[in-house]
């Protein structure tokens, strides 16, 4: 800081005699007095050139002189332009610093974003192909998210590198990328620069710029922002971010799976006889599993047993101690014996059922014990619910690796899959266009709140 202040030049206002100081180096052309608002003409002994009104001033958390650090650089804001675009105003301030030169930073509505020019855009081939919707840029890809658009601007003050005037306008594109990152195109005149954009913490550039928590401006976020947003770029903050959730949202789901799938009932029959038995169920959907257990007090009962199953009058299949027939090629089913018990998971269709218990030959003993036939519907096996859950719960703690590699907008649609996945395994392929109808609607809403907020 003590080489910025150290370089401060005195003046006066060649308009209403008020002392004018100097921070922004040799490049400064003009300089905006901040008492009377006369726009001063360095190269021509500070002469008038405008004087702007007053009363387009807006409301800001930043002023002039103010130090602070942003990509680990320290800046010093020497200038202020404010501009208008239809129902749209935002503020650039002006930033200098002796080592790295001259930067922005873009203020609207709370939102904070840090510009810097680039040399490297090959403008030649971007006029050649007709201003295209999508461009590439140092291995990003950007996409034009809007019609080019005119700014106008309505308020200057400090310290500039070009005359700046009231209404004078500048062609505007602007294409965004990933990682909170954009690029844009402005043609003021017959001169094009490229700037290249980035989104910045608002609570950490309000802090090291020094600006009181009265006169700090909370950006206007909606809901579906702050769920589809990061919060934060610096790397070193360890807060959620959209990637991390996902992945906790996730997580929390397939754990409450777990405890449903411990506590929940869904028994359609339970019927327990040493004799034969048919008994009626219903399946209410064709979406979820459905469980049917044998089970005996020994072995030697549960031989003496085999259960089928029927749809109208059809064999669906039928089960024993050894083996499993299934009736249909369609019939999807896994199954799993001990030597008291008979397990079998299975997708059925939507509609009536018929089970029965039947003996196999003839029994050479009488036994009052029972055998115990259940079945359940709509039943999540821990068997996949588990090992999903444990695999999030280690995606969940190696996500501060996984951000460096995944950027937001791939994690967004990273997770939307992993959702339709998690959604298939448990209840079906049915689920699935449920999801992807899902998705289309939020990102439906969120562009129109998104349009709404700009339009307020």
């Amino acid at each position: 800081m003590s080489s910025s202040k150290s370089s401060l030049i005195a003046i006066q206002c060649t308009h209403c005699g008020a002392p004018l100081k100097l921070l922004g180096g040799g490049r400064i052309t003009t300089v905006t007095c901040e008492y009377c608002n006369s726009l001063l003409d360095m190269s021509d002994e500070y002469k008038v050139l405008v004087q702007f009104q007053d009363k387009y001033r807006p409301k800001v958390p930043f002023t002039l002189g103010m130090q602070g650090v942003i990509k680990e650089i320290e800046w010093t804001i020497i200038g202020w332009i404010v501009y208008s675009a239809g129902s749209e105003n935002w503020s650039e301030f002006f930033l200098y610093s002796p080592l790295y030169g001259y930067a922005w930073l873009i203020y609207e509505e709370g939102e904070l974003s840090f510009s810097k020019r680039v040399r490297d855009f090959t403008l030649r081939e971007w006029e050649d192909k007709q201003k295209p919707k999508a461009l590439f840029y140092q291995r990003g890809h950007y996409l034009a998210k809007e019609d080019p658009y005119f700014a106008t601007i309505t308020f200057v003050q400090g310290e500039l590198t070009f005359v700046a005037k009231a209404n004078d306008r500048i062609r505007c594109w602007d294409y965004f990328g990933v990682k909170r990152k954009s690029l844009s195109i402005e043609k003021m005149e017959s001169e094009i620069e490229v700037y290249l954009n980035e989104k910045l913490d608002a609570k950490i550039i309000y802090k090291s710029f020094g600006v009181k928590e009265a006169d700090q401006i909370k950006s206007k976020q909606t809901l579906v922002d702050k769920v589809f947003e990061e919060e934060s770029l610096d790397a070193s903050e360890k807060s959620f971010s959209l990637f991390n959730k996902w992945m906790f949202t996730l997580a929390g789901i397939l754990f409450v799976a777990i405890i449903l799938s411990l506590f929940i009932d869904n028994t359609l029959i339970k019927e327990s006889s040493n004799q034969p038995f048919s008994k009626e169920f219903t399946i209410t959907s064709p979406s979820f599993i459905s469980k049917i257990e044998l089970k005996a007090p020994s072995p030697k009962i549960l031989n003496a047993y085999r259960l089928s199953l029927y749809q109208s009058n059809q064999k669906v299949f039928s089960i024993d101690k050894n083996s499993i027939l299934p009736h249909n090629k369609k019939f999807q089913y896994s199954w799993k014996r001990g030597d008291d018990e008979v397990v079998i998971y299975i997708k059925l269709a939507k509609g009536e059922y018929r089970l029965q218990l039947e003996h196999i030959g003839t029994l050479s003993f009488q036994s009052s014990q029972k055998v115990t036939v259940t079945i359940q519907e709509r039943v999540m096996r821990l068997f996949y619910i588990l090992p999903l859950f444990l695999i999030m719960a280690l995606m969940l703690f190696f996500t501060s690796n996984i951000n460096h590699i995944i950027s937001s907008e791939y994690k967004v649609l990273f997770w939307w899959g992993v959702a339709g996945i998690v959604a298939f395994l448990l209840f079906g392929f049915e689920i699935v266009a449920v999801i992807i109808f899902l998705y289309f609607f939020v990102r439906h809403i969120q562009d129109n709140i998104k349009e709404e907020s700009l339009d307020e």
